[in-house]
């Protein structure tokens, strides 16, 4: 069987027909770094020496529950796609399987890809430049294990230009370095446990017709079936190539903005030489898609009884509190199963309960997961280390390697008021995002001083690449409008999840996130002008936190918001139009009742209009800035983090008297904000001298410099430095 596709020449992307599928070279992409949780059963491949490999890869892989407060998510009884994969069944119960495909074909070799990896991320990638051994694979994951694979397909380049090919199927095999666990690729075809030679008549010609390329989909049989052994499996193939070609082909799909949405972990392996061995590089993340790579499975002998537990995070409560430790559970089996009951087992600072059985209130079909709700009261102030382990499925015991979920609960005798921030992420190119505006709004006319509302743009004039890596980490996708709360719980920043009309209800999800998530400490910020030009901001911080804990996995952030920001008067260029802000509410009779939303109803298709909340800078907005909160933790102690943030160089702000600055309390564990104070700094505001902010009293002078390690300096250095006085006192200065 061969699947025709239609690729541009030259492998240059343009209009095609209907029935086509454009190619998109990797030097052409519109690429996005994106980071998001950690897939179920998938591992790091092993890295680069001294270079991060794994570009999914931010705050250590530690926020597996981000953006899911564990008390709201019991209360959903919805059963959300899960699997990352997709299949074709065929009539005899076999199917095809694949990595998520899409109407976008891309292809890369070695050139284009060195080219971008070392001018994007680190220059030691551009010794991929001039290779041609290529071998790539995908990772089959383990509840796909005993399945039998007879076929595989592929996308190969043209076969006048590629040599040596080989398919190959290997066991998943992991090794431990530096206390993480990696997947061990085999270097060859001839290092895997199976492999077998595609002769050049087997490989699927190339066609020119006039200025179209067509490229076949080659079906392969295994001369012997293979077996996806326990934990599944690495596919793959390798082939001598031009390394300035595109010899390897992937595919994808891309949203407007031309941001890949569809792509996966485990979906593209790749390898190269380096100094002497050979290396493997996690592609999820670059924007170039899955392989094309596609397997036949029978799978009589794959088990029915394979759950998954998403790891627990970490999370607050309220001690003496019946709260709801809430485990996500996915189905994991590829067969017709239906989950109606698990059974499992709960353990609290290693103390495991007696196994329960939990009957689902809706069956779980095979690739979905929903929650476990388990009531649970924690009595002691303090930390609780917590896991969730599902013993068996329908009866019959778990086969799932991941069937252990972890977590940290926090239990408070008392919660800090809470300062909500949402965050929201909108475009002008957005034309839905105007709700978001009016939202924006009505949540600081209903909630005053206790919400902070901040404006992320993406793709516009707007778009601050300081605050870039929080979009990447938690909306990969660029979704918009989309709101963060508390970056706890994400949604519309209009509208509900539950939402049955046109009228504003996001502050019902505000309501749920807030009553689920206690803070655990309380932040306050003071703000001046430390210079008369107002190039410098003097930010003191004072945190205090409402329990005991020997570590601190928090840090401080600061985010700086503008009001009223605006394109030029008079729209003369394609440049000037960007900031107009489409809107597809316009003439909307199904708005037109919402007397919120009446103006933009009104309106045209595009609106020359003021932006409010726009974040114009910021200081460690995803994780933190590191020593910022220092260990131990002691419930009631007050502690000071004052910084001098410099904005000398920044060119999104118009004009000063509209900043506002923001300090975020941001747990390190769950990537949750735990609290918030924000300060304006217009025509009101104060302005102290550097003196003043360079001294902790008025008589005192620097005598020591430390950078975070307690290394001394003997200048200032770029980055956290901690400053000594002559009376005693230390401060902490952000060197830009």
């Amino acid at each position: 069987m061969v699947r025709k596709l239609l690729l541009g020449m030259a492998l240059a992307a343009f209009t095609l027909s209907a029935s086509a599928q454009q190619v998109r070279p990797l030097a052409g992409a519109r690429l996005g770094k994106q980071s998001v949780k950690v897939a179920q059963n998938s591992y790091k491949v092993k890295p680069l020496p001294g270079v991060n490999a794994d570009f999914s890869k931010t705050n250590g892989g530690k926020w597996i529950g981000a953006l899911q407060s564990a008390k709201e998510a019991s209360a959903s009884k919805r059963l959300v796609r899960a699997l990352p994969s997709a299949s074709t069944r065929v009539g005899d119960n076999t199917f095809w399987w694949a990595y998520p495909q899409g109407s976008s074909l891309g292809a890369f070799g070695f050139d284009p890809l060195g080219e971008f990896l070392s001018q994007i991320y680190d220059p030691t990638y551009a010794v991929l430049i001039g290779q041609t051994n290529y071998n790539v694979a995908i990772q089959v994951p383990q509840n796909y294990a005993n399945g039998v694979v007879d076929s595989v397909s592929v996308i190969f380049g043209d076969p006048a230009t590629i040599s040596n090919v080989k398919v190959w199927f290997s066991s998943l095999k992991t090794e431990t370095i530096g206390g993480e666990e990696y997947i061990t690729m085999p270097a060859t075809a001839e290092d895997a446990d199976y492999y077998f030679e595609v002769s050049a008549d087997e490989i699927e010609p190339v066609e020119v017709v006039g200025d179209m390329m067509y490229v076949g989909s080659t079906d392969l049989k295994l001369p012997k079936s293979y077996t996806i052994p326990e934990g599944g499996c690495l596919v793959g193939y390798t082939l001598e190539g031009k390394s300035g070609g595109y010899p390897i082909f992937t595919t994808s799909e891309v949203n407007e903005q031309g941001f890949v949405t569809n792509e996966t972990r485990g979906g593209c392996l790749f390898s190269f030489d380096y100094q002497g061995q050979r290396q493997w590089l996690n592609c999820y993340g670059l924007g170039i898609g899955n392989l094309t790579t596609t397997i036949h499975v029978d799978p009589t002998n794959i088990s029915s009884a394979i759950m998954g537990v998403s790891d627990l995070g970490e999370s607050t409560t309220m001690a003496g509190e019946e709260t709801t430790i809430a485990a996500a559970i996915t189905n994991n089996s590829v067969g017709t199963t239906i989950v109606n009951n698990v059974s499992y087992v709960l353990t609290v600072n290693g103390t495991p309960s007696t196994e329960q059985t939990y009957t689902l209130p809706q069956a779980l079909p095979g690739g979905y997961y929903t929650y476990l709700p388990i009531a649970y009261t924690f009595t002691d102030e303090g930390v609780n280390n917590v896991s969730v382990e599902v013993t068996k499925v329908n009866g019959e015991p778990n086969t799932s390697t991941s069937n252990v979920g972890s977590g940290t609960f926090i239990a408070l005798s008392e919660a800090a008021e809470r300062t909500s921030v949402i965050e929201q992420h909108t475009g002008t190119w957005c034309g839905w995002c105007p709700r978001g505006h009016v939202g924006m709004k009505l949540f600081k006319d209903m909630y005053g001083g206790s919400v902070i509302t901040l404006a992320g743009h993406i793709g516009d004039p707007m778009a601050c690449s300081d605050y870039y890596d929080m979009i990447s980490y938690f909306n990969p996708n660029h979704s918009a409008p989309t709101a963060f709360y508390d970056r706890y719980l994400s949604g519309d920043p209009y509208l509900s999840s539950d939402a049955q009309a046109y009228s504003f209800s996001a502050y019902e999800d505000l309501e749920l996130e807030r009553a689920a998530n206690p803070s655990e400490a309380s932040l306050t910020l003071d703000a001046s002008w430390a210079d008369d030009s107002k190039n410098e901001i003097a930010a003191n911080v004072n945190y205090t936190f409402n329990y005991d804990r020997t570590t601190a996995p928090y840090a401080i952030s600061f985010i700086l918001s503008e009001d009223g920001m605006a394109g030029p008067d008079e729209y003369k260029t394609a440049e000037d139009s960007l900031w107009l802000q489409l809107n597809y509410y316009s003439g909307d009779k199904n708005w037109g009742t919402d007397d919120n939303m009446f103006p933009w109803v009104s309106a045209g298709d595009s609106v020359q209009t003021t932006y409010d909340n726009v974040i114009v800078a910021a200081w460690d907005a995803l994780v933190g800035a590191e020593g910022s909160v220092m260990a131990p933790i002691t419930k009631g102690e007050t502690l000071p983090y004052n910084v001098t943030l410099d904005i000398s160089r920044n060119t999104l702000i118009q004009n000063k008297d509209n900043l506002s600055l923001t300090a975020l309390l941001i747990n390190q564990n769950s990537g949750a904000i735990v609290n918030a104070a924000q300060v304006p700094l217009g025509p009101g505001s104060s302005v102290v001298g550097i003196e003043d902010v360079n001294a902790a009293g008025s008589n005192a002078a620097e005598v020591a410099r430390y950078n975070v390690n307690g290394v001394q300096l003997s200048a200032p250095q770029k980055g956290l430095n901690i400053v000594k006085y002559s009376d005693g006192t230390t401060k902490k200065v952000v060197v830009k």
